[in-house]
């Protein structure tokens, strides 16, 4: 698979340097085909509102995009770090847009040319906590999830002197999608035996499934409630025998299922309460589907040693109470009673979590028609910089 995925990416690096320059204008990039919720929307938005042909590069030899023939998106898989390193310094286009944090540290550079680049939102989690130090700092936009976004990029380039980017109410996609899907009449769970419970943590050393996860599930389903296990794709990646220890344990269990697939929300939406830590999809179930969430209090993922140096409480901290409730992970043996208490006060959690998407979400239910708006005008404006530099030479 190593030589065939090298194989492949040089060709796909070749095919996309042959393109004339006005047909690669926009360029997204995606590292594998979960990141496809956020990017094909405003893609499609861009194709069917403004006529763009826009190019979509991919790491993912399984994204779907790659066997869709779409005539004005053109599609590209590169994968090898090599042909990456090449394809991200030698790139020309008037705008990259992607979700992959951290640009200019590991393999995504800026290109020798000029390039706009465009940060989409891929968690609705705050910026400054569970991101690297400096993840945003080397774009130039940012396309903002809510205004928690916007006061922690602010305060964070007001605290290293760093130049303002530009920053637009964009939007979440993701929960746009799952609202759209949800049924118009939802019941709560009448019982134990009717409650389906989705648990859906973050990943590294001290997430719920690397640390807790057996005992989560293994009382859930002695209490009786049917289970589904919705892992991080890094989980997958860099933990993957932790997914075999519970599949080993649970999967004779009929009430028990692991999701391969978490590209979809099929299973969010055959939930009744989702059971996380400090993931960002936490937030997608309970804003999307306005159905509660128990947190198990595990220690905060902190990717940022000095987010504390600025003054803005990340939004995973302060909206868990809203959305939920919390339990401590002293207490895992209490874990059904704590989904049955939560089950008895469904309709108590649905005008909060209303109120902190209205608050905390930009542009609800439009974010593809957003987003697609941003990038055009990004387009025209990097169009017009660009015309006005070639007028000045």
């Amino acid at each position: 698979m190593f030589f065939s995925d090298l194989i492949a990416s040089w060709k796909g690096l070749k095919k996309f340097g042959k393109l004339p320059g006005e047909q690669r204008r926009v360029v997204f990039y995606s590292e594998g085909a979960s990141n496809l919720k956020f990017l094909r929307p405003i893609m499609e938005q861009l194709v069917s509102g403004y006529q763009l042909d826009i190019c979509y590069v991919t790491s993912d030899r399984a994204d779907p995009f790659l066997v869709q023939n779409l005539e004005q998106i053109r599609t590209f898989f590169i994968s090898s770090e090599s042909a990456l390193i090449i394809f991200f310094e030698g790139l020309e286009a008037d705008i990259l847009a992607t979700t992959t944090p951290d640009l200019g540290t590991f393999h995504v550079k800026r290109s020798w040319h000029p390039v706009h680049y465009a940060y989409i939102q891929h968690s609705v989690v705050s910026s400054h906590m569970i991101y690297r130090t400096g993840a945003f700092d080397k774009y130039d936009s940012i396309l903002c999830a809510g205004p928690h976004h916007i006061n922690e990029t602010r305060q964070w380039e007001k605290l290293l002197g760093l130049k303002p980017k530009q920053l637009f109410e964009h939007g979440y996609a993701p929960l746009d999608a799952i609202h759209e899907v949800m049924p118009e009449r939802y019941e709560p769970p009448g019982g134990i035996e009717d409650t389906r419970v989705i648990v859906a943590p973050s990943w590294g050393p001290d997430g719920l499934l690397e640390t807790v996860g057996e005992d989560v599930v293994g009382n859930l389903l002695d209490a009786g409630y049917r289970v589904t296990v919705r892992p991080h794709p890094r989980t997958r990646q860099l933990n993957p025998q932790k997914l075999e220890t519970l599949n080993t344990r649970f999967a004779g269990n009929a009430a028990f299922s692991m999701e391969d697939n978490v590209t979809g929300f099929d299973s969010y939406l055959a939930s009744d309460i989702l059971i996380s830590d400090w993931s960002g999809a936490a937030l997608e179930f309970a804003l999307g589907l306005e159905r509660p969430v128990l947190f198990i209090d595990l220690p905060r993922k902190i990717n940022n040693p000095d987010y504390q140096r600025i003054e803005a409480t990340p939004i995973e901290i302060f909206i868990r109470e809203q959305i939920g409730m919390i339990i401590d992970p002293e207490n895992i043996g209490q874990i059904s009673a704590a989904v049955e208490t939560v089950i008895e006060n469904y309709s108590g959690f649905i005008p909060a979590i209303r109120e902190a998407r209205g608050k905390w979400i930009f542009n609800f239910g439009e974010s593809g028609k957003k987003g697609a708006e941003i990038i055009f005008a990004l387009l025209e404006q990097v169009s017009g910089q660009s015309n006005s530099s070639d007028v000045s030479g």
